[in-house]
């Protein structure tokens, strides 16, 4: 029997310790290096620097932007929001002997912070933006792109003072329908500086301690103590209630029509849907461009999900599965990221979100939406990488129901990156009334924003991302496999080659799951006479020969309906006989809806 080397004393106590070490760090193991970024390439652009950036100074770097290109780049001009803050945004393409004028292009909408919250989301809409800009030349000339990264200014401008709040605009709203507004706001009950979370005890209350007591879980029969949550203050009316009537206002990213829920479901939600003017001309805007796809960067699940605020948008995206699987398996290769299933909205973030924008721009404009979140807890690491963190078993040493997953995973990085300190451990305060209440929670919104030497890990790999999502967007190319001329007649075969990743109906249409490389799920003769008796296929490609005069095709039709072309896939042959004199030419068109179409023209 063979034996391996001995281990000397000294060997056995470094394993030892490497055992011990990654007993600690068990849970966590570092994932690849993100895809290159956009810094290092030269660009008459200016880029945007590290750190976070006002409405102020994203409204000039917009302007730059448009004033170093103008042919290119223009601006879009959007209302004021609610207090009167204008958020600037910008459409821009590339340029061409025979390319259509932007707004009239198949438009690619990236939006920044519409949840009000995300201040990374806001920069890493402006990272996309200035990662396509490097690359205008490269770009296809049928698309444009629309960027609001301050989508939400007034939520993101109270984000930007530092105040951990709920998105809402800041309107005024008589939340707890009084007869007044705002008169019950939140308030630093401890004098630390900042308004946190307020666990109020309540023998019926729907919350209760977790075993790490930092958190705070659903309570089960049994549960002891049980709170009520609200945020930091008093009961400033004297009704009984806490913070309930604050500064109110609108959460754009509750406001959309798809599963809305008003006043009575939800205040921040607006009185109807899209009444804020803003709201509106996003969706205006949606509509009128033709989107082909919106990515929404806000949140803080550290990945990308697909529409599914509700049940109802859930299933419709799940039509889309394979769509959203090339999302997020190109966003784990641009950041480097753990690759995994695109959880629907309602389960990234971990309750229902009706009115969310991606699932109207996904239901109603047809576009293929996501929320596209730089920062979560797995986002970034001790040497600025992103990780995947292995939940281990948790210690029975404390009783009381164990955390989730998501609050296990925020706790390893609170102790891990931050040595425990951006999270605040519950403190007894005095309310005056003869109730027990605690505060405490996360400082400084780190759970909303990575702190500001962070936020360059968070964003790496954004850029990229998106170059790879918008070159794999459907992109129609006509191949001809046979011209010939006999005299007086031509014979032509030709097909229609999908040279994108994805399928061509996107977003609400729902066929994208069509196979690479699947060539027509459906043919059919002229369509002059279908065109009026049956709805068209989201997405179907038609397939067109225009002859020098209506007699002059003697075999084939004129207008054929190929089908939805999957990622990759390729029509069947068409074959036609034409009568053209010499000289004359011949043009194909192959059209796809807002996905895309091509031309060519012969002479044969």
């Amino acid at each position: 029997m063979l034996h391996g080397p001995r281990l000397s004393t000294l060997s056995v106590t470094l394993l030892v310790v490497a055992a011990l070490v990654a007993l600690r760090r068990g849970d966590e193991r570092a994932l690849a290096a993100p895809a290159s970024d956009t810094d290092s390439l030269e660009s008459p652009f200016a880029a945007p620097t590290d750190g976070y950036h006002s409405l102020g100074e994203v409204t000039l770097l917009l302007d730059s932007w448009c004033q170093t290109d103008p042919s290119r780049v223009t601006h879009v001009e959007l209302p004021q929001s609610a207090s009167g803050l204008t958020p600037p945004a910008v459409l821009f393409g590339a340029g061409g002997v025979d390319a259509a004028p932007l707004e009239s292009r198949s438009t690619v909408l990236l939006l920044g912070g519409l949840d009000g919250r995300s201040l990374a989301g806001s920069e890493a809409a402006l990272r996309a933006a200035y990662g396509l800009l490097v690359g205008l030349d490269t770009l296809r000339t049928d698309l444009a792109f629309l960027v609001v990264p301050w989508a939400s200014p007034d939520g993101l401008a109270r984000a930007v003072a530092g105040e951990r709040h709920d998105g809402r605009d800041g309107t005024a709203c008589d939340d707890d329908e009084d007869g007044a507004s705002g008169e019950d706001p939140p308030d630093d009950l401890d004098g630390d500086g900042q308004v946190l979370e307020l666990l109020l005890e309540d023998s019926r209350g729907a919350w209760t301690f977790s075993r790490d007591r930092r958190f705070v879980v659903r309570a089960s029969d049994g549960d002891s103590p049980r709170f009520e949550r609200a945020r930091e203050g008093r009961d400033d009316d004297g009704d009984g209630r806490w913070n309930e009537d604050g500064f109110g206002g609108v959460q754009l990213d509750a406001h959309f029509p798809s599963g809305w829920k008003g006043p009575g479901g939800d205040g921040s939600a607006g009185r109807f849907p899209l009444d804020d003017q803003l709201a509106r001309a996003l969706a205006d805007l949606a509509l009128e461009r033709r989107t082909m796809i919106a990515l929404v960067f806000q949140g803080n699940h550290g990945g990308v999900a697909r529409p599914g605020g509700t049940l109802v948008a859930e299933l419709a995206s799940g039509r889309d599965r394979a769509a959203y699987a090339f999302l997020g398996s190109a966003y784990a290769r641009a950041t480097g990221r753990a690759s995994s299933e695109v959880p629907a909205l309602r389960a990234a973030r971990e309750r229902e979100c009706p009115g969310a924008a991606i699932d109207w721009l996904h239901g109603a404009v047809g576009a293929l939406a996501a929320e596209v979140a730089v920062w979560g807890p797995d986002a970034v690491g001790r040497d600025g990488r992103a990780n995947q963190r292995r939940l281990t078993p948790l210690p029975e040493t404390r009783s009381g129901p164990a955390p989730t997953d998501t609050q296990r995973r925020w706790a390893r990085w609170v102790d891990d990156v931050c040595g425990g300190l951006d999270f605040a451990e519950w403190r007894p305060v005095e309310l005056g009334i003869g109730r027990r209440a605690w505060v405490g929670g996360w400082r400084n919104r780190v759970d909303l924003d990575p702190p500001v030497e962070l936020l360059p890990h968070a964003l790496n790999g954004v850029a990229p991302f998106v170059r790879e999502v918008v070159d794999a967007l459907p992109r129609l190319d006509i191949e001809v496999l046979r011209l010939e001329r006999t005299g007086e007649l031509v014979r032509l075969r030709a097909r229609v080659v999908n040279r994108g990743a994805f399928a061509t109906a996107l977003g609400g249409a729902g066929a994208l799951n069509a196979p690479k490389g699947s060539g027509a799920l459906h043919s059919s003769g002229a369509l002059g006479a279908l065109d009026g008796e049956r709805a068209r296929v989201p997405g179907e490609v038609v397939f067109t020969l225009e002859a020098p005069c209506d007699d002059a095709l003697l075999a084939g039709h004129a207008v054929n309906a190929v089908g939805v072309l999957g990622g990759g896939g390729a029509s069947q042959d068409f074959e036609w006989l034409i009568s053209a004199p010499p000289g004359s030419v011949l043009t194909l068109h192959a059209v796809a809806g807002e996905t895309g179409r091509a031309r060519r023209d012969l002479r044969p």
